[in-house]
């Protein structure tokens, strides 16, 4: 399931596009929903992938299980960080001398192999 406001519907539309050509599954809900919905969408999900965002926090308060993929932000991480259960986060050390190249020091298969170990208890496999 694809969240977002309104500003994320192109980016999310290439996402959408990607699973499409890989038969999957999936809703794309990027702006159609409101706070209330977004809250109880991410509170019925196994798992979020987000960044650091207000989504974060609506999983941790909700107590979600998370991804948070953390790049350079506009304030010190150790104290936006949520204190809670179920989470992972993936910091990118900021070795890139450009600030909008940091969050991909962080690789798709890294992501994958974290939302994995993070539902390991979670999935069965047939």
């Amino acid at each position: 399931m694809l969240v977002g406001d309104n500003q994320e519907t192109s980016e999310n539309a290439k996402i959408s596009q990607d699973l499409s050509d890989k038969n999957i599954d999936f809703q794309d809900l990027t702006g159609k929903t409101n706070l209330t919905e977004l809250v109880d969408i991410i509170s019925s999900v196994d798992l979020l992938i987000t960044i650091d965002s207000g989504a974060m926090h609506i999983a941790a308060a909700t107590k979600t299980a998370f991804v948070a993929v953390v790049g350079l932000g506009t304030s010190p991480w150790s104290i936006v960080e949520p204190k809670c259960e179920n989470k992972i986060f993936l910091v990118a050390n900021g070795n890139s001398l450009n600030d909008a190249e940091i969050i991909k020091e962080i690789s798709p298969e890294k992501k994958v192999e974290t939302v994995f170990s993070l539902l390991k208890n979670k999935i069965t496999f047939l």
